[in-house]
């Protein structure tokens, strides 16, 4: 079997071999490419003690970084990329549930691929060697299943974080998980409380973008439950049913999904306190305050999109359409809003205060009429022409 490598890590495995050392790419990368996908990134695996790989790729064509030199891992820039390159590796234990005490180097790659966590991320590849799959992750990769390198109940405890990135990757790669995986994961759901509220968030937004959230929200239920108890109501099903129909959505509005039918200061509050960003948190919020708003009409939609702008409009509607509080039709009416740039903002009137001056208006009434003279063209009463507004403002000013 061959697989693609891009050329900067194939020159960095290449050049390691050439020096005596085995080197394998390593991990996500091999998954990926065994699946069809394009890897994000590239890591190479390798017998070359970590000071070696310094000095190795010490030269005019390579840059090395000792970006995690304790741990074994040496970031190598091949033709301007980023190659992160680790020295094969024993992990002790993990006191704090998340990281190893120290590791341990090792000439032994199958030792190395032992430590990792699910069968599909411990396949390592090179051109020399082929594909080393010591735990049968190829065929899980085609039986589409998670399943954990050795005791599931081991490797949960010694990275709580795995408990969560088991339902992420069923639901990035629309996979099942093995039983005995599953339920080592439910049962030891009260251990992500020692893991950072930001890798949770990470893990939490990738797993809603999956192509199988909806079935991985309902079967992983108690986890979702451990990290977000404010979702445990009876519309879970039911939002978990929105935020799969939602699928390449902006987070936000994925976000919102998952929160529907909760307020929303409590699902600001949530947010939060998992450390999601002040602008996906505000986002949130304001889908779920217009939730009910309930657009119907072209002038509805004109007007929602004033509020919010047009693009937080979209999602409301979006959102709006899968619970029945936006008629159909609204996503063509903001399409049209869009198209054509229909007014609506101050912004967008074809008259300013400059005019409404000249036209003898008050300084002080100045902010309150253009106001005014929006509204008239969103609901359409008069057009967004100068002449008409300069009218309807002479009429204000003689009545």
């Amino acid at each position: 079997m061959e697989l693609p490598i891009p050329e900067p890590a194939a020159r960095v495995i290449e050049r390691l071999y050439s020096h005596g050392y085995e080197a394998y790419a390593v991990g996500g990368c091999v998954r990926d490419t065994l699946i069809g996908r394009i890897p994000n990134d590239w890591d190479v695996t390798t017998s070359a003690p970590p000071e070696r790989l310094l000095t190795l790729f010490d030269s005019p064509l390579f840059k090395a970084i000792p970006t995690g030199i304790a741990h074994g891992t040496v970031t190598v820039l091949s033709s301007g990329e980023a190659v992160e390159v680790t020295t094969f590796r024993v992990d002790g234990e993990y006191s704090d549930s998340r990281r190893p005490d120290k590791v341990s180097f090792t000439s032994s790659l199958g030792e190395d691929l032992a430590r990792r966590d699910f069968t599909i991320n411990a396949m390592a590849y090179s051109p020399r060697c082929g594909l080393v799959d010591l735990y049968g992750g190829r065929a899980d990769l085609d039986n589409k299943l998670i399943r954990c390198v050795g005791e599931p109940e081991r490797r949960f405890s010694e990275d709580a974080l795995r408990i969560l990135r088991a339902p992420r990757f069923a639901s990035v790669l629309d996979f099942g998980v093995e039983d005995a995986a599953a339920s080592a994961a439910l049962r030891l759901r009260g251990r992500l409380d020692l893991i950072s509220k930001e890798r949770i968030s990470s893990e939490l937004a990738k797993l809603i973008g999956g192509a199988g959230v909806s079935r991985v929200l309902c079967r992983f239920r108690p986890i979702i439950g451990t990290i977000l108890p404010e979702l445990m109501r009876d519309e879970y099903d039911r939002a978990a049913s929105y935020v799969g129909r939602l699928g390449g959505s902006p987070i936000a509005l994925q976000l919102a999904a998952l929160f529907y039918g909760i307020s929303p200061e409590t699902a600001r509050g949530a947010l939060t306190r998992l450390r999601f960003d002040k602008r996906t948190c505000s986002r949130t919020a304001m889908i779920l305050s217009h939730i009910g708003a309930n657009p119907a009409s072209k002038s509805d939609v004109k007007r929602l999109a004033s509020e919010v702008g047009t693009d937080c409009a979209g999602e409301i509607i979006a959102l709006g359409e899968l619970c029945g509080t936006a008629s159909p039709e609204c996503a063509g009416y903001l399409g049209e809003i869009r198209e054509n740039d229909e007014c609506i903002s101050v912004s967008g009137l074809k008259i300013n205060g400059d005019d409404l001056l000249a036209l003898g208006v008050r300084p002080k009434q100045i902010g309150s009429l253009l106001s005014r003279l929006l509204g008239e063209v969103i609901d359409g009463r008069i057009p967004n022409e100068r002449q008409a507004l300069e009218a309807f403002i002479r009429d204000f000013l003689q009545a």
